[in-house]
């Protein structure tokens, strides 16, 4: 039943089966022992979850950049802002 259900998608089926067979074919055929497997297999989930980690914090420091950029006007820039609300202001009864 699973099995069926992953050859349905062939091309993820056929390359969990083709990987199961490869890392077969290294303990039995090739003298890998499963603890130097296991080693392997350790070392690429630790540095899958370093390279997963590193992405998330570039994200984070991303969304904070954003969220900073559109923070509103600060302390510095009130009388710009006051000048620029007059003259929109003034724009608006211009048009009307």
């Amino acid at each position: 039943m699973i099995l069926r259900k992953l050859l349905k998608s062939r091309g993820l089926g056929l390359n969990l089966i083709a990987g199961a067979c490869f890392i077969l074919l290294l303990v039995n055929g090739w003298g890998l022992s499963w603890q130097e497997l296991g080693g392997y297999l350790l070392a690429l989930v630790v540095l899958l979850g370093g390279l997963i980690g590193v992405a998330a914090l570039c994200g984070w420091i991303l969304h904070k950049l954003r969220v900073r950029s559109e923070m509103p006007i600060d302390r510095f820039n009130k009388q710009a802002a006051a000048n620029e609300s007059e003259i929109t202001e003034a724009e608006s009864k211009e048009q009307k």
